[in-house]
């Protein structure tokens, strides 16, 4: 998040220069800059799910993460960078009862409940919690 974002945010408020901005972004339902970036790319890879692989398309027995979607090791920066590759890594850090939910409209607007809720300040944080 940047101090940019984050002084347009209080600017609009008539908050103090100092105040915390997490319940600001809160109040308004505003998502942050690296919580668009999540929600995009996990709206990605919702849309074409059926082109992602899972764990369990590569192994025969049952493993605690055989429905996660499935990422390959890569030390090349540009392939971890890709939408396919953080998308599907976003995906498997989804809360289950949202990854679970079928209905296209449902899923979106729980999806970002919860992403407004949290409000994540980088992607590190969503992908550490």
């Amino acid at each position: 998040m940047t101090p940019q974002n984050k002084r347009a945010i209080r600017i609009i408020t008539h908050s103090h220069p100092r105040t915390h901005c997490k319940p600001i972004f809160k109040k308004l339902r505003i998502l942050t800059i690296p919580s668009l970036y999540i929600y995009k790319c996990v709206l990605y890879v919702w849309t074409h799910i059926a082109d992602f692989q899972t764990n369990a398309d590569f192994h025969n027995y049952n493993t605690r993460n055989s429905a996660a979607l499935h990422t390959q090791r890569t030390k090349r920066t540009n392939t971890q960078r890709h939408v396919n590759h953080i998308g599907a890594k976003l995906y498997n850090t989804l809360p289950v009862n949202i990854r679970q939910l079928e209905d296209d409209n449902k899923f979106k607007t729980e999806f970002k409940k919860f992403l407004v809720e949290q409000c994540f300040y980088s992607v590190n944080d969503y992908v550490g919690q």
